[in-house]
Parts: C-alpha cells; sequence; structure tokens
C-alpha cells in the first residue's frame, strides 16, 4: 500500500506540537515526517499530494489505545458467545473495527483479543503497524509490535514495563502512571466522546498525553509532530462549521465530538473527509442479524 518516496505536503494549517501551536506547514513521507515550520520551501510543492487550507485545519499526531476487535459488534454488551461465530466471520468483526479505530484518528490500535492470530492477519492486510498483547506463545510477524503478558508482568522488547493491571488503565482510572488507555468496556470508539467522559473527571491534559504516550513508551517517535517523528496524522478541517472554533481554543477540537477529516497512517492517507482509502466498510448486519 506505502509508495516509497510517496510525499505529502499539508500547508498553511495550524500544528498542535506537543503543547505548542504553530502555524504553518508539515512535510513527510511514508517513513518520517521530513520538515515542519512556518514557510514550506518551494520544491515542497512538487509532492505528489497538496494541500492547502488557509489556516482553517489543525493537524495533531496520531493517537493510541487499547480494545478487543473480535467481539467489535457487541461492544457495551456482556452477553455473547463468539464461538459460534466462524473464523471468517470473526475477522470481518476485526476489519470493522479496526476500521472505526483508524476512522477516529487511533493509528496506532493496541489489541488485547483471544483471536490474536485473526488480529495480525488483518493487521498485516492493511500495513497497519499495530501493536498485539499476547502471552509468549503467539507467532508473531514483521510489521506488527508486540506486548506480552507473563504473570500479569509487561514485557516490551525484553523490558518489563510493569504490571499489567497498572498500566493498562480504564477512561475512570487514567492517572499519569498510566501507559495506554483501554476502552474495551465502552460501546464506542469515538476517541471526543471518551475524551468527553475524561475530561468530565478532571483529567483531560492527563487524558491527552496518555493517548499519544504509547509511542514514547514503544520508542516509535516522542508522540508529538516533529521532525523526524512517524507520519501518523490527524487533521480537523476547520472550514466544517460543526468543527469551528477560536484560534485560541485550537487544541480543544478533539472535545468537538467529531472523527478527524484525515487520517494518515504511515504517511498513507487511510480517510479523507469521510471517505475511505483504503477499508472497504464491512457489513455485518448478514451475520449478525441472521438469525434474529
Amino acid at each position: 500500500m506505502s509508495s516509497e518516496g510517496y510525499r505529502t505536503l499539508i500547508n498553511n494549517t495550524y500544528i498542535l506540537t506537543g503543547k505548542t501551536i504553530i502555524k504553518g506547514f508539515l512535510f513527510f513521507d511514508n517513513e518520517k515526517i521530513i520538515d515542519i515550520g512556518t514557510e514550506a520551501s518551494p520544491e515542497y510543492e512538487l509532492a505528489e499530494y497538496v494541500m492547502d487550507y488557509e489556516y482553517k485545519a489543525v493537524t495533531l499526531h496520531g493517537f493510541s489505545v487499547a480494545t478487543q476487535l473480535s467481539n467489535y459488534p457487541f461492544r457495551g454488551i456482556s452477553d455473547y458467545d463468539l464461538s459460534t461465530f466462524t473464523k471468517e466471520e470473526i475477522k470481518k468483526f476485526i476489519q470493522a473495527g479496526l476500521y472505526e479505530l483508524v476512522l477516529n484518528g487511533i493509528t496506532l490500535p493496541i489489541i488485547i483479543d483471544e483471536y490474536s492470530e485473526l488480529v495480525a492477519e488483518v493487521l498485516r492486510h492493511f500495513d497497519i503497524n499495530g501493536v498485539i498483547v499476547s502471552d509468549t506463545t503467539i507467532k508473531t510477524y514483521p510489521g506488527i509490535q508486540y506486548l506480552f503478558v507473563e504473570d500479569n508482568i509487561i514485557k516490551y522488547k525484553d523490558k518489563k514495563l510493569g504490571e499489567f493491571n497498572k498500566l493498562f488503565c480504564r477512561v475512570n482510572q487514567v492517572n499519569d502512571k498510566c501507559l495506554f488507555l483501554d476502552i474495551s468496556d465502552l460501546p464506542t470508539y469515538n476517541l471526543s466522546a471518551i475524551s468527553l467522559i475524561a475530561t468530565q473527571l478532571g483529567t483531560e491534559e492527563t487524558f491527552m498525553n496518555l493517548i499519544t504516550k504509547p509511542y514514547k513508551v514503544l520508542g516509535i517517535d516522542n508522540g508529538i509532530i516533529d521532525k523526524g517523528a512517524k507520519p501518523d496524522i490527524i487533521l480537523y478541517d476547520l472550514r466544517d462549521p460543526l468543527k469551528t472554533l477560536p484560534a485560541k481554543s485550537i487544541n480543544s477540537i478533539i472535545l468537538r465530538g467529531y472523527p478527524p477529516d484525515q487520517v494518515y497512517v504511515g504517511g498513507d492517507i487511510f480517510f479523507d473527509h469521510g471517505e475511505s482509502l483504503v477499508f472497504t466498510r464491512t457489513d455485518l448486519s448478514q451475520i449478525i442479524l441472521s438469525d434474529q
């Protein structure tokens, strides 16, 4: 899916770099963010994809959360039995869940799932460098990262990170010691809606830090838009009246309750103003409703 050397210029946009907001451009390829600044060099205009937002958009680093995918049609419901479905049907559940995760700007999905082999197949099919959480007995694949859990201790590349139940936190447990936000118990993947819950609990800043922290924990980048960072990028188009807000409050865009307008994973654009450019939206109705 990725094209070597494919370059993108997002020009004249607000850019959230950590806690600082700048007005300028973002230039990246499929490997990294090449340049960021206030005025783009003329040669950047020769990029394969160029978009000028005239300072009516805000660009952020992509997000990361943990969840289960095989139970996607039953999220928020406790009474279900996956053993009644075939592996191909469960793969469709996983694909549909991954679709919604990326739609909502979750560019580094962390999956805790008993069907980890099927999750790996779907991640590899769409060339998404996700993270699988499992025990030490599963087969591993290049391009996918793994967190192994042994005796409740999380290990990453032979390094012990800590206790699972302390580092994976639900939205009502968010604190500075959490490394991963676990949304497995929630009925939605809408990160804007989830952020509203966090805000009501008085943890907005901690929450915003947490949904990019896995990038730093796993050594991918620092979880902020900067030179050399992984080109996992989300953009909100402020020309949409549903998302328009004052420039001084631009960092609160996620609280508007809507998915981002563009989502880039590894420099490839997966969603563009509601249009999926990579995924085929999966119809689960024939599987789920067939026995009703």
